[in-house]
């Protein structure tokens, strides 16, 4: 006879419950929940602080050398795909606290490349004075397409 919870005399409210049991080890699971550490670009090129990838383990205080690979530059929606002309370029990547420190002590500007197959902003450094990032003249008009965009959005 029922005590009216669906449970019989002499039975427990958890012994009817089954418990889920995982095939894998908890490190396995914490593995596959932690979220690999961002990283960022950025360019080695000859006649640049950073012509070398010792140049910017030097500059960012890394331990070991980091790895160049090489890419293209591409180009944004806003510039004509006819005065544009791809560049390859090599490029090593950082983590958050070293691509801080390039953009705190160094004097820079962005290129847009292809990383890991996606457009991404890399830092290219002009001068080791911290002055931060210049604007070239494809900034000035990034920043002139994304107001006309802004208000195009507002009038709509």
């Amino acid at each position: 006879m029922s005590n009216g919870s669906g449970v019989q005399p002499g039975e427990s409210e958890t012994d009817n419950k089954t418990t889920w049991t995982s095939p894998w080890p908890p490190e396995v699971w914490f593995s596959a929940r932690v979220k690999p550490e961002p990283r960022f670009p950025v360019i080695i090129k000859q006649g640049t602080p950073l012509s070398t990838p010792r140049d910017l383990k030097n500059l960012v205080n890394m331990t070991e050398m980091p790895k160049m690979t090489t890419t293209t530059t591409t180009h944004l929606w806003y510039e004509s795909e006819m005065d544009f002309e791809p560049e390859t370029v090599d490029i090593c990547d950082v983590n958050s606290d070293q691509r801080r420190h390039i953009h705190y002590n160094t004097t820079w500007h962005q290129r847009v490349i292809w990383f890991h197959g996606e457009c991404r902003f890399a830092m290219m450094v002009e001068s080791l004075e911290p002055n931060g990032h210049v604007e070239t003249k494809k900034t000035k008009l990034a920043k002139k397409a994304e107001g006309a965009m802004h208000k195009t959005t507002q009038n709509n």
